[in-house]
């Protein structure tokens, strides 16, 4: 089918199933060895990618554990599969894969690969963002704080919402987030009397929902040519999600 061979999946597929519930074999793997990443994110499985997500279904759990290494290993995981999402070396070959359809978008290829994938980043929308909120462990800064339009970040949300339910998951999570950094100024100015307030929270606010527009833009983008429409039909669907 296309240009991929497909005569081992079913074999690769068990091996998944298999090898997903042992998240230290599941972490190794991701982390080291970015070939790996490559073919599972990029190959068109049967079954939209149902197997292959046990290799990462652990991960937001995982993220909250009260043990430092499981947390940490969680953590480590997800920021090995953001570099590979967010490269923008990768952006072509995420968004315009060539299996039976040519130039399918991760989402559209394997959506529930892409859901795993965007509920494993989901602990991590705050440490994208640059300010973490909950002490998990393991995340590393996908962009710095030297490119301000904070590009890596802004392509892992572009690249998952391709699918539908995970750009619903990453849209829900974002809100969230978002919302937590303005709480944080809020409580800051109420505490002290109006004497204080963290501006930093509201800076991460920012970031935040340029990181979240740009990743919607992204994501219709890739179906849409007229910018302006894409454009609108982003902001329609961050909306929609966020009233849910």
């Amino acid at each position: 089918r296309g240009v991929q061979e497909h005569w081992g999946d079913d074999v690769v597929q068990r091996i998944f199933d298999t090898a997903g519930r042992d998240t230290v074999v599941s972490h190794d793997m991701i982390t080291t060895d970015k070939d790996f990443v490559h073919d599972v994110l990029t190959h068109e499985w049967p079954d939209d990618g149902k197997s292959a997500a046990t290799l990462t279904n652990w991960i937001d759990e995982a993220a909250y554990s009260t043990d430092p290494d499981v947390n940490r290993r969680a953590g480590e995981a997800a920021s090995a599969l953001a570099d590979y999402l967010g490269d923008p070396n990768n952006k072509q070959t995420l968004m315009d894969i060539n299996a039976s359809q040519q130039n399918i978008s991760l989402g559209k290829l394997n959506p529930d690969l892409a859901q795993s994938l965007a509920h494993a980043m989901t602990p991590y929308v705050d440490d994208m963002a640059g300010r973490n909120l909950d002490g998990t462990l393991g995340f590393t800064s996908k962009d710095g704080d030297t490119n301000l339009r904070y590009p890596q970040a802004s392509q892992v949300m572009g690249v998952l919402g391709t699918d539908d339910n995970a750009a619903k998951i990453l849209d829900t999570r974002a809100g969230q987030v978002q919302a937590a950094y303005i709480g944080q100024y809020a409580d800051s100015v109420i505490n002290s009397g109006g004497q204080f307030a963290s501006t930093d929270a509201m800076q991460a606010a920012g970031r935040l929902k340029g990181i979240w527009d740009q990743g919607a833009f992204m994501s219709y983008s890739d179906i849409e040519h007229d910018a302006a429409k894409a454009r609108q039909d982003a902001w329609d669907r961050m909306e929609r999600n966020y009233d849910s």
